[in-house]
């Protein structure tokens, strides 16, 4: 009882320090957080809150490490395109081959009927190294991105960024009686992450792009460092398969940003040009899972599950809010032999699709999904794939 006690007077003390926040962050710039996407979530409709009975507890709810056995990740890799993902395999298995190319001409083939283009190319790992289990959660990862903005032939950006993030947390369940159960986790972590931003003209975007040298020595370098609170809990009904859970991510994650130069000056140990304060966006998300008892699947050694939740609460109140439809995630998993796993959902009122096979110290697999960049359903939608090998054990 004494470890319950204190983790309670360390939740109230945090309540605490979130009700009396500095004035220096109000008003502050926001930050994108740091996340990585998993194959259940990017399938089913996600990221959810529960279950958060997974190696990824970490980025949904740290109330799911109280009821997790313990399961160790060595390592992991995700690559996430999105944008005309087959253009871009097919770039990608061009360069695989050897073959020449003029990265502006392949760009603008991409181009939609509008002149747009918005692309993603984004790896999680190898560093995904932590331990999910027994109320304790921590890990160290890291991730790199290229994101591409293209408005027009005269009007491109592009971003490139590197982040790495450690975190660390501890949950605890409390019997409310029969088959009911409330667990309560409570998370820190620290990120760094590094950006190079270009802009101008398509061809000018390409030409940087492909030269490594220019793009790290003659164009500013920001620095955002900070770290982070995640707050959870999931409420169990485990007779009839319910639980319902309610994560606030990113509850308050203060950070300072730095602008340097280059990467040169950064790395010569020069004073930054400018400095700031930032947040990182919060997330107040909420999940309803039901996981159906029905002997004669158990018997067939097939275990579905159902999920219906509300993505960023707080975006109700946001000044121009996103329609709240694309905030509602539904989705379908089913277990085959505690191997294969089956899955479907909606997120952004589009669909989503996947399926990964788990041989107990190596998991694969792959989702497609679809994302809305607009406000509202429609206004302009990116499709995505992700492929994921973690080492979990």
């Amino acid at each position: 009882m004494q470890h319950r006690s204190t983790f309670l007077r360390s939740t109230l003390a945090v309540a605490a320090l979130l009700a009396a926040l500095p004035a220096a962050t109000l008003g502050a710039e926001e930050l994108a957080p740091f996340t990585l996407p998993s194959l259940r979530s990017t399938a089913t409709g996600g990221p959810h809150v529960t279950p958060a009975d997974d190696f990824f507890a970490i980025f949904e709810n740290p109330a799911g490490f109280a009821g997790q056995e313990g399961e160790l990740s060595a390592a992991l890799l995700n690559l996430h395109l999105a944008g005309p993902v087959f253009d871009m395999l097919g770039l990608g298995i061009g360069l695989f081959q050897g073959a020449s190319f003029d990265l502006s001409t392949a760009l603008s083939s991409m181009l939609d009927d509008d002149g747009r283009l918005y692309a993603v190319l984004d790896l999680g790992g190898p560093v995904g190294f932590g331990w999910v289990g027994q109320g304790l959660g921590f890990g160290v990862f890291d991730r790199t991105s290229l994101v591409l903005n293209v408005a027009g032939v005269s009007a491109a950006s592009a971003a490139l960024t590197q982040e790495f993030l450690l975190s660390g947390g501890y949950a605890f369940r409390l019997p409310l009686g029969g088959t009911h159960t409330l667990d309560l986790g409570l998370q820190l972590k620290g990120f760094l992450r590094g950006s190079v931003d270009v802009s101008g003209s398509l061809s000018a975007v390409a030409a940087v792009l492909g030269d490594p040298a220019t793009l790290l020595g003659a164009h500013p370098v920001m620095l955002a460092s900070g770290v982070g609170i995640d707050a959870g809990l999931i409420y169990s009904w485990n007779a009839a398969g319910l639980a319902f859970g309610l994560a606030a991510r990113d509850a308050w994650s203060p950070a300072r940003v730095a602008e340097y130069v280059s990467l040169d000056d950064f790395m010569g140990g020069a004073a930054p040009a400018g400095t700031s304060v930032a947040l990182v966006e919060p997330d107040l998300s909420v999940d309803l899972v039901w996981d159906p008892r029905l002997a004669f699947l158990e018997r067939l050694d097939l275990a579905p599950r159902l999920v219906l939740g509300y993505k960023d609460l707080l975006d109700l109140f946001a000044a121009i809010p996103r329609n709240p439809i694309l905030q509602i995630g539904a989705g379908f998993e089913l277990v085959i032999l505690d191997i294969l796993s089956l899955r479907a959902g909606i997120a952004d009122a589009l669909p989503n699709l996947g399926l990964a096979v788990d041989l107990s110290v190596f998991r694969f697999g792959l989702s497609v999904y679809g994302t809305e960049l607009g406000l509202d359903p429609g206004v302009r939608t990116l499709y995505n794939i992700l492929m994921s090998f973690e080492f979990r054990y």
